[in-house]
C-alpha cells in the first residue's frame, strides 16, 4: 500500500487560519486581529462609558541590533520582548504585533492614569535584564506611545495611528519611555477644520456633487488608451471644483472615508456598465483595504455582472499598502481571485522591499511622479528609474510613469522600457468622458 503526497486539508486550513490571525515569529495576535478587538470595545462604548488605551510599543534601535547581531538573533530579541510584555498584563489585557519591531496592546477596562503606571512596568521589564541569544546578550530598551479609546468618533485606525504617533515622539525624546497623544491646539484648530470639510463632503454625497474627472493611462509604444483613472473631484455650493487631495486626508482622519469609496465604486461600475468599451481604475484608501463590507459589495456586484472584473483596475497607494503588509496581501490577493487588475500608486515612494513586492502580486506598478520630474535633466532620477524597472520586470508587473509633462519625457521613459504613460502630455483630466467626445 502507497502513502499519498496530498497535503491534509485540515492541515492546510488550520495554517491558513493561523497566519489570518498570528504573526508567524513570536505567535501574538497580528495587527488585524488587534484592530477587531478595538473595534469591538468602540462598539461597545455605544452602550457604556470606554475606558480602555492602546499602546505602540516600538523596540529601540531594532536596525542597529539587527546589524550587530545579525537577522537570527534579532528575532530572538523580539520574541523575548514579547515574552515580558505577556508577564506584564492583565488576562482581560491582549498583546499583538503591529509589524517590523512594534507591538500593539489593548488595554481593557484601564482608566487614564492607570495606562502610565502600565506603561512605566512594561518600561522596567524591559531595562531589567538583556536578552541572552546564540550571539551574546542583547541589551534592549522599547519607547511607547498610548491613545484612549474615551473620545468619541474615532475608529481603530484613528486610535492606532494615535498611539504611533505618541510612539515617535516618545523616541524623539530620547527613547525608553512613554509619551501619551496629546491633542494640540494646533490639531484642535485643524479638527475643527475638518469637521467643517466632512459636513461639505457629506452634503455633496447627498445632493450627488461628487464626479469623476477621467485621465488616459496610455501605451508607452503606441499611445493607445489601456484605462482611464476616475480621479474624484467635489463640486462646491457654488459651482467650483475641489480635487480629493485637497479633502480625503480629512476624510480619512473623520472616519468617513469609506463612504467615498463605497461612492466611488458603485459609481465607476455603473459608468463601466454604461460603457463596456472602456476600462476604468480608481484610487482606494489604506483604510478600505482593510474593510470587509467594500469588498463584499464589489464581489456581490461581480457576481452579478462578471464581465466587469476584467474592466476594473483598483489602485492602492504604496505608502497605504505598506502600511499593514498582510492585510494588503489578502486584500490585493481577493480582488485578483475575483478577476479585477490590481496596481500599486506611487510607486517607489514608499521603498517596497523585494519580500513586500513577492507578497504584494499586484498586476501593475506606477511609478511616482517624482522620478518622472526632469528626468532627460537628471542622471540620478533616471538610475533610479533604472532600478524600479528592473524590479518591476523582475516580478513580471507592468509599469505605468506618472506625471509625464513633455514628448522629451516620454521618448525617454519609452526608450528605457517603461509600458504605460499618464500624464498632462498623454491628456489632461477632463469631466466629460474623453470616449464620448467626437472623433475630430
Amino acid at each position: 500500500m502507497s502513502l499519498s503526497n496530498t497535503p491534509d486539508p485540515r492541515l492546510q486550513q488550520n495554517r491558513v487560519e493561523q497566519l489570518a490571525n498570528y504573526d508567524e515569529l513570536t505567535g501574538h495576535y497580528n495587527r488585524t486581529r488587534l484592530r477587531e478587538a478595538v473595534d469591538r470595545i468602540i462598539a461597545s462604548g455605544h452602550r457604556a462609558p470606554t475606558k480602555a488605551a492602546f499602546l505602540a510599543v516600538g523596540v529601540d534601535r531594532m536596525n542597529a541590533i539587527n546589524d550587530a547581531v545579525g537577522g537570527a538573533a534579532a528575532d530572538a530579541v523580539l520574541i523575548e520582548i514579547g515574552r515580558r510584555l505577556d508577564t506584564c498584563l492583565r488576562v482581560s489585557d491582549m498583546v499583538g504585533r503591529l509589524g517590523g519591531d512594534r507591538f500593539g496592546i489593548l488595554l481593557a477596562h484601564c482608566s487614564t492614569e492607570h495606562v502610565a503606571v502600565a506603561a512605566e512596568k512594561i518600561l522596567t521589564a524591559m531595562r531589567t535584564a538583556p536578552v541572552e541569544t546564540d550571539r551574546g546578550p542583547v541589551a534592549a530598551t522599547v519607547s511607547i506611545g498610548s491613545s484612549s479609546l474615551a473620545e468619541p468618533g474615532l475608529t481603530s485606525y484613528d486610535i492606532i495611528t494615535r498611539a504611533e504617533t505618541a510612539l515617535t515622539e516618545a523616541k524623539q525624546a530620547g527613547r525608553d519611555c512613554h509619551a501619551p497623544y496629546r491633542v494640540s491646539d494646533q490639531q484642535r484648530h485643524r479638527r475643527q477644520r475638518y469637521m467643517a470639510m466632512g459636513d461639505a463632503v457629506q452634503a455633496a454625497l447627498r445632493q450627488d456633487r461628487m464626479e469623476f474627472a477621467f485621465q488616459p493611462i496610455v501605451s508607452a509604444a503606441t499611445g493607445a488608451v489601456d484605462y482611464y483613472e476616475c480621479l474624484l473631484r467635489l463640486r462646491d455650493a457654488n459651482g467650483g471644483t475641489i480635487t480629493a487631495g485637497e479633502f480625503v486626508r480629512e476624510i480619512e482622519e473623520l472616519g468617513l472615508i469609506r463612504l467615498i469609496d463605497r461612492h466611488i465604486l458603485d459609481k465607476a461600475i455603473a459608468i463601466a456598465l454604461e460603457n463596456p468599451e472602456i476600462t476604468l481604475g480608481f484610487n482606494i484608501s489604506a483604510l478600505t483595504a482593510a474593510d470587509r463590507p467594500w469588498l463584499r459589495s464589489l464581489t456581490a456586484q461581480l457576481r452579478a455582472h462578471p464581465e466587469l472584473a476584467g474592466r476594473l483596475v483598483i489602485e492602492i497607494t504604496e505608502t497605504a499598502a505598506l502600511y499593514d503588509i498582510e492585510e494588503s496581501a489578502r486584500f490585493v490577493c481577493a480582488l485578483r481571485e475575483a478577476g479585477c487588475r490590481v496596481a500599486l500608486d506611487d510607486f517607489g515612494a514608499g521603498h517596497t522591499s523585494l519580500q513586500h513586492l513577492q507578497s504584494l502580486m499586484v498586476d501593475t506598478v506606477k511609478i511616482d511622479h517624482s522620478f518622472v520630474r526632469n528626468i532627460s535633466e537628471s542622471a540620478e532620477s533616471r538610475a533610479f528609474l533604472r532600478h524600479l524597472l528592473g524590479l518591476a520586470e523582475g516580478f513580471g508587473f507592468r509599469t505605468v510613469a506618472e506625471g509625464i509633462e513633455t514628448a522629451a519625457d516620454a521618448a525617454i521613459l519609452r526608450d528605457e522600457g517603461v509600458g504605460y504613460l499618464q500624464g498632462h502630455y498623454c491628456g489632461r483630466p477632463t469631466s466629460t468622458p474623453p470616449w464620448l467626445r467626437p472623433v475630430a
